[in-house]
């Protein structure tokens, strides 16, 4: 077999071929090309297909970007916000109803059970997802505060406390979960607002009450989580 001369027009399309760059259109040039026996270039080109060279590295960079961004931690933000309309309904329960109701100022939280909550950790344990069930208590804004009430966990309590009161956030991993919530008022009504706690380990939870319209005033109360209930200081 004889190779065209350089002066030929079949001779660049047989040095590239021969490199194993253009395959397809070898093949579909090689029949206007005389004098030129095309087998080792087709043997060549399908040993080395160009389109794997040319595209494994981009579409591997394109995995490792989506990669990063769904493993990207959440950062805590600095509040969260409930207005009056997310409310779920109005007032501290059922008519005669006996539950228990712990009032931290222009807040009452209701069903703590302090009892209850110093024998009982299950909802302390992560799933295996990392996200927390939590304890849930219904939180109610009292009408008369001025507003917006803020609710939060002190700093120092916060990486074992934590509060839970946005809907798109019922089972979130622990930087997910709020330190502090904030409140509207509903003028002509106590206004029910869903939500709770996560708790990671057994502790006395400090919790922060102050009414944002009302300057200098702050209520707390602790609640004790997996603790017994005379280990915890008293509400102030």
């Amino acid at each position: 077999m004889t190779p065209p001369v350089p002066d030929d027009p079949c001779f660049h399309w047989w040095m590239r071929s021969r490199l194993g760059t253009l395959a397809l259109a070898g093949a579909l040039l090689v029949t206007g090309c005389t004098g030129f026996d095309p087998a080792p270039v087709t043997t060549t080109a399908t040993s080395t297909p160009p389109t794997t060279r040319a595209t494994t590295p981009a579409s591997a960079a394109t995995t490792t970007t989506a990669a990063t961004a769904t493993t990207r931690p959440v950062e805590t933000r600095a509040f969260y916000e409930r207005t009056c309309v997310s409310r779920i309904s109005s007032g501290y329960g059922s008519p005669g109803s006996d539950i228990p109701i712990l009032h931290i100022g222009p807040v009452a939280l209701l069903a703590v059970d302090s009892q209850w909550l110093a024998t009982n950790t299950y909802f302390m344990e992560p799933t295996s997802e990392g996200r927390y069930e939590g304890i849930k208590f219904v939180l109610v804004v009292n009408h008369t505060a001025v507003g917006p009430v803020t609710v939060s966990v002190p700093e120092p309590d916060r990486d074992h406390v934590r509060l839970v009161y946005d809907p798109d956030r019922s089972r979130p991993r622990w930087e997910e979960a709020d330190h502090t919530v904030k409140f509207g008022v509903c003028s002509d009504l106590d206004a029910q607002f869903n939500g709770g706690f996560v708790v990671n380990t057994p502790t006395c939870a400090r919790v922060l009450v102050s009414d944002d319209g009302v300057d200098g005033t702050q209520w707390s109360a602790s609640i004790p989580f997996g603790v017994p209930v005379d280990e915890c200081p008293p509400d102030g």
